[in-house]
């Protein structure tokens, strides 16, 4: 699924195919992602509100890396349920929800969010209860990184499962992060 979704329009469409149209970009959270695509959501009736919704999904890459990916995806109803007012489109941190003539319903916040982990390489990890260096050293505090995430020292014995959006945090014996990545 999206990290984030960045845009969703959705038009009207007129003859020769009447119907509407629906388009939706969101970022993945690394790079290598396949296609993506619109994933609707199944209802036994229809929703009560109108707002039909989609999922943005892609498959996952056998690898990943911390280049952020945007991806784009479009669906065509050729058969508009009578009763639709709006879409929603959603990711793991946000939704977009349109309305049929493109007016943005609630917030829309399309900023995806940016960390430059690699900035965080040869800075010192302060866990929980220790005090930041009173040297100057620059450091990065563990409150502060995003869940899910698991710091990985010399010797430590972890799970080799891989945790989707999970940021690993390598340090040295001195607590310096030498490498970030996903898994």
């Amino acid at each position: 699924m999206a990290s984030h979704i960045i845009q969703v329009e959705l038009v009207r469409l007129s003859t020769p195919i009447p119907g509407a149209f629906l388009v939706a970009v969101g970022v993945f959270p690394s790079s290598g992602w396949g296609t993506a695509e619109l994933m609707p959501r199944k209802y036994i009736k229809g929703p009560e509100d109108g707002i039909y919704d989609f999922d943005l999904l892609a498959i996952k890459p056998d690898r990943q890396d911390l280049a952020l990916t945007y991806r784009t995806a479009s669906s065509i109803w050729t058969e508009i349920p009578a009763d639709l007012r709006a879409v929603r489109v959603h990711s793991v941190s946000n939704s977009i929800t349109k309305e049929l003539n493109n007016k943005v319903i609630g917030d829309a916040s399309t900023s995806p969010p940016t960390i430059d982990y690699a900035s965080w390489i040869g800075k010192k990890l302060i866990r929980q209860g220790e005090s930041p260096p009173a040297d100057g050293q620059a450091f990065i505090l563990e409150k502060d990184i995003p869940e899910p995430h698991r710091i990985v020292g010399p010797g430590s014995v972890g799970d080799e499962m891989f945790v989707e959006g999970r940021l690993d945090i390598y340090v040295d014996d001195k607590g310096i992060i030498t490498a970030v990545g996903l898994g």
